[in-house]
């Protein structure tokens, strides 16, 4: 069984639970970081599952598109957002081939999610004056979480992701014991 039927089995599979609260370090920010941009600004979330980052913005008037490849997350996060009267466009592709606009959006989010490959393309999808909200595993992830195995490569070596995007400035940046969150602002005034 691929990776993509993977993720759909797992969403699709009604009796299971699906966490749609947002991680801390989202709620904790979002209001300053919505303060810094737009009114009803444009929000890329990547690798969004069943939606519980573009439901949290798209409550706080963020215009949200959520890309993932498993469709049937994607299908939950539209269900869950029209319960509550919400739009979120949703794209189902694999963020490997995806093609990222060039300055389309005011805030990117990428929680739990890290495809390396890819950091040029985010940074270049950022309106001048938008934001990077980045969260994910490292490599210290093992040494706590013994018995949990995660490969190598889905997990950030220290100070690695805000050497990842050098052409953001940095806003606010902090290794936990087993993630690394950054805050990152491109250059250029927000319109």
């Amino acid at each position: 069984m691929g990776n993509r039927e993977k993720w759909n089995g797992k969403y699709r599979d009604v009796e299971r639970k699906v966490n749609m609260h947002p991680p801390e370090f989202l709620i904790s920010h979002a209001d300053e970081v919505l303060q810094m941009l737009p009114e009803r600004p444009r929000v890329l979330d990547l690798a969004a599952g069943a939606g519980r980052n573009s439901i949290f913005l798209a409550e706080r008037g963020c215009h949200v598109l959520a890309v993932d490849f498993a469709l049937e997350g994607l299908r939950r996060c539209m269900r869950q957002a029209a319960m509550r009267g919400l739009r979120v466009q949703t794209i189902s592709a694999d963020l490997e081939t995806f093609v990222f606009p060039t300055q389309r959006y005011d805030l990117l989010v990428n929680f739990f999610f890290l495809q390396r490959e890819i950091f040029p393309a985010i940074a270049n999808a950022l309106n001048p004056g938008g934001l990077l909200m980045f969260e994910t595993y490292t490599s210290r992830y093992q040494a706590v979480h013994k018995g949990r195995s995660m490969r190598r490569e889905y997990l950030l070596e220290p100070g690695e992701l805000q050497a990842s995007f050098p052409g953001l400035i940095t806003l606010f940046q902090e290794e936990t014991a087993v993630t690394d969150r950054l805050i990152a602002q491109k250059p250029g005034v927000i319109l």
